[in-house]
């Protein structure tokens, strides 16, 4: 899995997150809601997926 392109704006974030079979999703995260989504079918049907935790394993282990 790989970030293809991030973007930060205050507490909002976007990032396009290609997945293990080479499929690009989008995934949004709000940190001032806690609130997070991704484009994929996991996420649309049990409300989480790996590409959310791999996005916010990125925010968190990254410098502001």
């Amino acid at each position: 899995m790989d970030i293809v392109r991030f973007i930060r704006e205050g507490n909002f974030v976007v990032a396009i997150v290609k997945g293990d079979s080479g499929n690009l999703h989008v995934v949004s995260v709000d940190l001032d809601d806690m609130e997070a989504k991704c484009t994929c079918e996991s996420h649309e049907y049990r409300k989480e997926c790996k590409h959310v935790r791999f996005v916010l394993t990125d925010i968190l282990s990254s410098p502001k």
